[in-house]
């Protein structure tokens, strides 16, 4: 891509404004979404609750396994929850004059594809933790590289969640597969690289830095009526630790929107830059146009051969026409004394044969007519 040709990005303050934009344009969505997850916490909550009880009350260690058990299917049904409500999500970005219900009906169209893409990414990111992790314990025992092993693990965390922010778009937008949602998230982004990742990083932190702030404001309202008294601190506590809850859930779907939106936006430059290095290059034939990826050519199959075909003398076109004309075939074929090939209907002289009667020859071929 030529630099002069691209289109540049929206700045950093047009980022974060259009972050602010998305986010109130969907805030009724991501308000409901989050009260239904705290609601479906708290009550996962109570029953983990009643089940500590029951055990405490049993003493028989097997209680706890009807409990493993429902923590199982509750984590399922919570990712596939999940995934249905951010579907819903991405497609009110795209078509915002659809209501909540309408945005999870049509995001539901593509809930599989949707929960394999998140499943993907998912594993991915699993996978760098882990390798990074080993790297981050390998280098605890050189002092000096540890923290910038620490941080680098961080840095390519968030590279990769920038790089794959998009797959979830191209699957319920473009209609992708998970593994090509992956590749198409990772090739929107090249041109653009830095300049989106560097705002995407600087308001994750700033994200993680209110979240942070409100998590200790939650901790000193918790710890007041604590000193007051036991029982008002454990009802503040409850009271406070769900209001957090969902703060925190609300701070982490106001990164989605934005998100969602800049699939859409950076394709859109793309195609822009792609056409006008087209135009360029169109109106400028003296400059050279860049190697463009061959495409594979298939094999041309070869042409059948044809034999030739003897065409059929009839006895009348026989009768008029030479006798050296007439086709001859092997069956018409005799061999001369000198050991060449002759043909019956050959004209023959005395020099080729000594028993040639020219006074026995007619002017005309003379046909059998029993053939």
């Amino acid at each position: 891509m030529n630099p002069f040709l691209k289109q540049p990005m929206m700045s950093f303050g047009e980022y974060f404004a259009k972050s602010w934009e998305l986010f109130k344009k969907h805030v009724k969505y991501i308000i409901a979404s989050v009260a239904i997850f705290v609601g479906i916490g708290v009550l996962i909550g109570l029953v983990f609750g009643l089940f500590g009880i029951v055990i405490a009350m049993t003493r028989n260690p097997l209680a706890i396994l009807p409990m493993l058990l429902l923590y199982f299917i509750v984590i399922l049904g919570l990712f596939a929850l999940s995934t249905l409500f951010m579907s819903g999500l991405v497609m009110q970005v795209y078509y915002p004059e659809l209501s909540f219900g309408q945005a999870i009906k049509a995001g539901s169209k593509r809930f599989w594809p949707a929960l394999g893409g998140i499943v993907l990414v998912g594993l991915i990111n699993f996978g760098v933790g882990i390798v990074g992790g080993l790297l981050v314990m390998l280098s605890v025992f050189t002092i000096i590289l540890a923290p910038f092993a620490a941080i680098g693990l961080q840095f390519a965390i968030l590279l990769l969640n920038a790089k794959l922010a998009f797959v979830l778009p191209a699957i319920l937008i473009d209609g992708k597969g998970p593994g090509e949602a992956i590749g198409e998230s990772w090739n929107t982004t090249k041109d653009y690289l830095w300049q989106y990742v560097g705002r995407f990083i600087v308001l994750e932190l700033i994200i993680g830095a209110i979240a942070v702030g409100i998590s200790f404001i939650g901790v000193f309202l918790i710890l007041i009526p604590a000193l007051i008294s036991p029982v008002l601190g454990a009802i503040f506590g409850i009271i406070f630790g769900i209001l957090i809850s969902f703060g925190a859930a609300i701070l982490v779907y106001y990164m989605l929107p934005i998100n969602i939106y800049m699939y859409g936006y950076l394709k859109d430059l793309n195609n822009q830059n792609q056409a006008n290095q087209a135009n360029y290059y169109a109106n400028n034939p003296q400059q050279p146009v860049p190697p463009q990826p061959q495409q594979p050519v298939a094999p041309q199959a070869a042409a059948p051969v044809v034999p030739p075909v003897t065409p059929e003398v009839t006895r009348e076109e026989a009768v008029n026409m030479n006798t050296n004309d007439i086709p001859k075939t092997h069956e018409d074929m005799t061999i001369s004394p000198e050991g060449e090939p002759m043909f019956e209907n050959d004209f023959q002289t005395e020099e080729d044969d000594p028993e040639f009667d020219a006074d026995t020859m007619h002017d005309e071929p003379v046909y059998d007519e029993e053939k």
